[in-house]
């Protein structure tokens, strides 16, 4: 009878380690199946991480110099900077330089003609001259024709020199004068007079007049 009662003891204890193994190697099995579902996939999904790090930094890089593209200069082919710029002044010049040739074009001109050509209403100023604002001239007349154009402007390329240069660089360009008396020196310039003031302290020229005949 005790030896029945051991056995079938016995039979438990085994029975319930038997269940205490399984129940173990479920969760064993359980917890894999869990971290492997909660594994990264980025490394797998983007080749790029799978380099290593220098490589991925020189492939960051390189994207970057596409995105922003290639630095543009202003110089052309076989063109230095410094040409470049030299250019952008000598076109600046020679934007300014038509308007000189203009003004001389107007000596000669009746008022009517002269408003027309320059497209502008003047205004009224003294002895009889029409003061032109846009174009920043003045101009006078003689016989009912223009017979003076005066500016002060220093946008006006006048052959290579502009107003606020020394006189001395007007001489350069116009050769000698045919007068030069208390700041005011006279050129002859083709078919016409330049009449330039200037001041004698620091020979820094200030006005123009442009003649149809000297005086």
């Amino acid at each position: 009878m005790f030896k029945q009662s051991l056995n079938h003891k016995t039979g438990m204890l085994r029975g319930q380690r038997l269940r205490m193994l399984l129940l173990t190697l479920l969760i064993s099995v359980l917890a894999t199946v869990a971290l492997t579902g909660c594994k990264d996939t980025t490394s797998q999904d983007d080749p790029q991480n799978n380099l290593p790090n220098s490589e991925q930094s020189d492939n960051a890089a390189g994207q970057d110099d596409e995105a922003e593209g290639p630095i543009e200069s202003d110089a052309t082919e076989g063109e230095t900077a410094e040409e470049a710029s030299a250019n952008a002044d000598h076109e600046a010049i020679e934007t300014k330089d038509n308007k000189f040739e203009t003004y001389i074009s107007l000596l000669g001109m009746d008022e009517q003609t002269l408003t027309e050509t320059l497209n502008e209403t003047p205004e009224k100023t003294d002895e009889g001259g029409l003061a032109f604002e846009n174009e920043g001239i003045r101009v006078w007349f003689n016989d009912n024709t223009v017979s003076q154009v005066f500016t002060t402007s220093s946008e006006i390329d006048l052959d290579g020199v502009v107003l606020g240069d020394t006189i001395d660089a007007f001489k350069t360009v116009f050769g000698e004068p045919t007068s030069d008396s208390d700041g005011d020196m006279h050129f002859q310039y083709g078919d016409v007079y330049l009449s330039v003031n200037y001041d004698a302290a620091t020979q820094k020229t200030m006005a123009l007049y442009i003649l149809k005949e000297d005086f």
